[in-house]
This record gives structure tokens, C-alpha cells and sequence, in this order.
């Protein structure tokens, strides 16, 4: 996530603590759902102006 973002670790942390995006827990890991990022993403997109 932070890669593909290009975010820090507490960014992501804190994006999850006020619950902007959204994930779940699962044996230790942290697992972000694609099809929700991916709806995050498009309501956020914003056209470059030329």
C-alpha cells in the first residue's frame, strides 16, 4: 500500500485510524479490499487542468 501510494507507514496508519479507508485484520496482517480502494480512489480523482 505504501508503495503503490507512495505514502509513509503512519500515513497509512492514520488514514485507518480515522477510518478514510477501509480494512480488516486477519492473522497479524492488514488486508485492504481492492474494489473499495479502487471506489476511494475514483470519488477523490480530480482531472488535471491544461
Amino acid at each position: 500500500m505504501c508503495s503503490i501510494f507512495s505514502i509513509s507507514k503512519r500515513s497509512l496508519q492514520n488514514y485507518r485510524d480515522n477510518r478514510q479507508i477501509p480494512y480488516t485484520t486477519l492473522g497479524g496482517k492488514i488486508l485492504y479490499p481492492q474494489s473499495s480502494l479502487y471506489k476511494l480512489l475514483e470519488q477523490h480523482y480530480m482531472k488535471a487542468q491544461r
